[in-house]
């Protein structure tokens, strides 16, 4: 599997038993977020680095470094509620440390910062995005 369905798979039991998604797992976009419904979360690949290689040799690299997005929209003018969900899948995915997920090895996800507001769409939505590094075997 991707690095997305993995830490998307892991969102959904992180935060569905902790009340996160409201019961319902429909609301989290891989790749995409359309513009209905209002309350979305989205999981998004991103510009990431090479791989480091092992020392000694032509193996295959040890370890590469996946960056991801994840983003929270709301209903109309909320700003709070978004930002929450932004610092609960914070605290869901930094807790990956050697933990193998859907049968891939992952040796830990680093935030870039804090979560922050990119802006409002159209509809007065306001949209927050975090910012991960993912660390990983090759897949």
């Amino acid at each position: 599997m991707s690095a997305l369905s993995d830490l998307g798979a892991k969102l959904n039991t992180d935060l569905v038993t902790g009340g996160f998604w409201n019961g319902t797992t429909g609301n989290l976009g891989l790749d995409f977020r359309p513009p209905a419904p209002d309350v979305f979360y989205a999981l998004y690949s991103t510009v990431s680095t090479g791989p480091d290689d092992v020392m000694g040799g032509g193996g295959m690299p040890y370890m590469v470094r996946t960056r991801i997005q994840f983003s929270a929209r709301d209903v109309p003018y909320e700003y709070t509620t978004p930002r929450g969900k932004c610092v609960a899948a914070q605290a869901s995915l930094t807790s990956i440390i050697n933990t193998t997920i859907g049968g891939t090895a992952y040796y830990r996800v680093e935030t870039d910062g804090e979560p922050f507001l990119i802006g409002r769409d159209d509809q007065e939505r306001c949209l927050f995005v975090v910012n991960f590094t993912v660390i990983k075997q090759p897949s």
